[in-house]
């Protein structure tokens, strides 16, 4: 029989006891691999102490065949475990998934917890038990829950927790299910993330539907539960209805007591469902998941296309003195495809789209009002009456005209950027008529109006980045740049004066037809980037597809398994540490040096990445790696709206055992590892020592791995009850 190695834990504390583990190697990668990959993973143990017999033993590395490990635990040390998670590294042999039956929770709510078991270890499982942790942070957050495993070898089992979710609002929590056999010994483990918070709005993970899903007329309650189920894998808390409506001037199709059963929208000409959009919406709500209903802010529909009809015509009541148009003589309108510019900042036209709105809100039980323009008209247009188009004064400097310019923007009459600068106003009034339900806003070319849409009454900030020389959008570090302007300009009117979280829309590997495929490493570097920065990114929808164009019917396109699996991991990491990455840190400019690695403060090709935050309790290091990448660059597809694409970026070159000092502001009590890329994304505390240089105070540890995304926190309160990494031991 072979001997799969472990390491020795102390349940009350998570320390390490024994001999002198801090020379043990430490393995460069725990992230969800296959079988074989992990019965690579043998970690040698050095001659351990008397003190340390007894001791509780979790699996450090596990072979395909039967387990023999050293110094089992007894059953009555399970029992006597600390609350907090004991550091179990997943082997997948026992433990098959984990997932929640919410996308999100209210304080105080029953979480549900369902664990698939399924015994691949070559033996029968009798008597053992399945454990589950709840972790905020390093501190455990409720007592451990227990179920008794008994399965046969390749059965599997179902089963079921209860978790009462505590009282503190906006707050997120690791799960970790622990399997043990009858003698205690540890044999798998599994994580998922909760979010408790009594608004999505808070932390965002937005998400979409389109005809891929409300198109098909035999979708079921059923059907649509399964769809939005799948959405919780992501705990996607939001769901854009991505051009759902029947025309952009008219919505709602039919009335509010009796909409029809079907129309063709106006956008991709698509046949829509009443009851399919009914279904998907309650299945939603049934999840905690909102429902966003899409349009357009300015669009008419002129009648030039698809035997749609003419806004003139239908007798609405729109007027053409509420128009845009190119010239003095109100001859011909400014007009986007069939859509024709109405004046978002004209009161009459305010009026009617927003009656129109809440009546198509009203039919389907939408939670709120998704608002999408068109970007920069890039041309000096006129009212009606022949005066320049726009607002007399805007007071937000956004931005220069092009990539070279000096000219600052100001988005007032007569500028080709103008619409901009009448923003505000809509939005003032769209929030004031919508009242608690949600408003998000679209600006499109957020280099030119991030201020006026940051600073509006918008329940979440949202914008398309483009990397053109219009938006300027080109780099990893351009993307961090518009996270942190949305975080600091709207700062005023958050609810918490902290400042909103940004939801990016960034098409990866971008299809001008859709259907295209995604690279791993194009897909993780942006989330790590988009995530670590303190924003989300709209990419997954309908039934787990991933966004690789603007028009999301066609950009809805399947993603690969193991990839699938990644994006999951990075989205539970969000969900866990929102607390960390976007709930009102600041960036701070400490030093961060690797030791035999280049480290830069920005993105730069064969560099580490590594920024700082700071928040109440923590000080935060952001590291992302670009070792072997010839390009910052983000798109990668062929984007004809883009001037900046590069080269599908390569795996970049993993670090193990990494020796980092950090100049810190507060000397930590502890400090803290997780990463997406690294089981699962469990907290394990790290050994540290501090110091002082010609640089200040420091303090340094060894990093046990880098592959894409790392995040190391330090606390200045203590501690905790989060595990040593394996292979390591507490400082004396």
């Amino acid at each position: 029989m072979v001997r799969a190695s472990a390491n020795l834990t102390d349940v009350r504390d998570g320390s390490v006891r024994g001999g002198d583990l801090t020379r043990m190697s430490v393995p460069a990668f725990l992230g969800r691999n296959g079988p074989a990959s992990r019965a690579a993973m043998a970690w040698s143990l050095p001659a351990t102490s008397a003190a340390s017999r007894g001791a509780v033993v979790f699996v450090a590395g596990v072979l395909a065949a039967a387990l023999s490990l050293v110094a089992p635990i007894p059953a009555s040390a399970a029992t006597a475990a600390s609350w907090g998670n004991p550091g179990v590294v997943r082997t997948g042999l026992v433990l098959a998934s984990i997932s929640t039956a919410k996308s999100r929770y209210d304080p105080g709510d029953t979480v549900v917890v369902t664990v698939d078991a399924t015994n691949d270890t070559g033996s029968s499982i009798t008597g053992g038990t399945v454990t589950l942790y709840a972790m905020h942070l390093q501190t455990p957050a409720a007592r451990p829950i227990s179920r008794p495993l008994s399965v046969s070898n390749g059965a599997s089992l179902v089963l079921t927790f209860s978790w009462a979710a505590p009282p503190a609002d906006f707050t997120g929590y690791m799960l970790t299910a622990v399997a043990t056999n009858a003698s205690g010994t540890p044999l798998d483990s599994i994580n998922d993330a909760v979010d408790v918070s009594s608004s999505w709005a808070r932390f965002p993970r937005y998400g979409y539907m389109t005809h891929n899903s409300f198109g098909n007329p035999a979708v079921t309650p059923s059907q649509a539960a399964s769809i939005m189920s799948d959405m919780v894998r992501y705990h996607i808390d939001g769901l854009q209805y991505y051009d759902w409506q029947y025309d952009h001037d008219e919505p709602l199709c039919g009335t509010v007591s009796s909409p029809c059963a079907s129309w063709t929208d106006d956008g991709n000409q698509e046949r829509v469902y009443a009851s399919a959009v009914e279904d998907l919406v309650k299945a939603g709500h049934a999840d905690n998941i909102v429902a966003m209903a899409y349009n357009s802010i300015y669009s008419a529909d002129n009648g030039t296309c698809c035997q749609a009809p003419s806004y003139l015509g239908q007798r609405l009541g729109i007027s053409p003195t509420w128009g845009i148009y190119t010239g003095t003589d109100h001859t011909t309108p400014a007009a986007f495809f069939q859509w024709d510019y109405m004046d978002p900042s004209n009161p009459d036209w305010q009026r009617f789209i927003m009656d129109q709105e809440m009546k198509a809100i009203k039919a389907f039980s939408f939670d709120g009002f998704h608002a999408d323009s068109f970007g920069d008209l890039d041309t000096v247009d006129y009212t009606y009456n022949g005066k320049p188009a726009g607002v007399k004064y805007d007071p937000c400097t956004t931005d220069t005209v092009n990539a070279n310019s000096t000219t600052p923007v100001h988005n007032v009459a007569g500028s080709p950027t103008w619409v901009n600068g009448t923003f505000p106003s809509f939005l003032q009034y769209a929030k004031s008529v919508l009242a608690n339900k949600y408003l998000i806003f679209n600006p499109v070319t957020y280099d030119h109006a991030h201020c006026e849409a940051n600073t509006s009454p918008v329940s979440v900030l949202y914008s398309e980045l483009w990397p053109n020389n219009q938006d300027q959008y080109w780099s990893y570090n351009d993307i961090k740049q518009a996270i942190d302007e949305g975080s600091e300009e709207s700062a005023a009117v958050s609810p918490d004066r902290q400042g909103k979280s940004l939801v990016v829309a960034a098409y990866q590997d971008y299809s001008p037809s859709g259907g295209g495929t995604f690279d791993t490493p194009d897909v993780l570097l942006l989330d790590a980037t988009i995530f670590a920065s303190g924003g989300s990114h709209i990419e997954l929808g309908d039934n787990g597809l991933m966004l690789d164009n603007q028009n999301f019917t066609v950009g809805a396109t399947p993603v690969r398994a193991s990839l699938a699996q990644s994006v999951q991991d990075y989205y539970n990491f969000l969900t866990a540490y929102e607390d960390l990455l976007r709930d009102g840190q600041h960036n701070t400019s400490q030093t961060v040096s690797i030791q035999g690695q280049t480290v830069s403060s920005r993105a730069a090709p064969n560099s580490i990445w590594a920024f700082t935050k700071a928040g109440s309790s923590h000080e935060v290091i952001q590291l992302i790696n670009f070792d072997g990448e010839k390009s910052v660059a983000w798109q990668t597809g062929p984007c004809s709206d883009c001037t900046e694409i590069t080269s599908p970026h390569p795996v970049p070159r993993q670090l193990s055992n990494a020796r980092v000092k950090y100049y810190y502001v507060h000397q930590p009590k502890a400090v803290f590892f997780a990463s997406p890329d690294y089981n699962d994304g469990t907290t394990y505390q790290l050994p540290f020592t501090l110091g002082r240089d010609t640089k200040g105070a420091y303090v340094s540890f060894t990093l046990p791995s880098l592959s894409y995304w790392d995040m190391v926190y330090m606390s200045r309160t203590g501690p905790g009850n989060a595990p040593m990494l394996p292979g390591t031991t507490r400082l004396r």
